[in-house]
């Protein structure tokens, strides 16, 4: 529910979510979220192997660079001829 102007409410009726959640999702997302140290350990276990995993490709002879943002992106110095 929103109080506003009409063209702002207007707006509002025409946004839709990305997708569509059930009640189990959003109970099971809520349980998720409610344990934040749970939640803060696997960051941290992920993030820690995230650095890992970099190290062990900046390694490989055949990695020429390794980027990362979200994800890790990195450039080969060999054609795998896969595709």
């Amino acid at each position: 529910m929103a109080f506003a102007h009409e063209d702002i409410i207007e707006i509002f009726n025409r946004v839709k979510f990305p997708y569509s959640i059930n009640k189990l999702t959003s109970k099971l997302a809520l349980k998720a979220f409610s344990n934040t140290e749970g939640m803060k350990n696997n960051v941290r276990r992920i993030l820690e192997e995230k650095k890992r995993v970099i190290a062990e490709f900046k390694k490989l002879p055949f990695v020429r660079k390794v980027k990362q943002k979200a994800f890790v992106y990195f450039h080969l110095n060999i054609y795998l001829g896969l595709v």
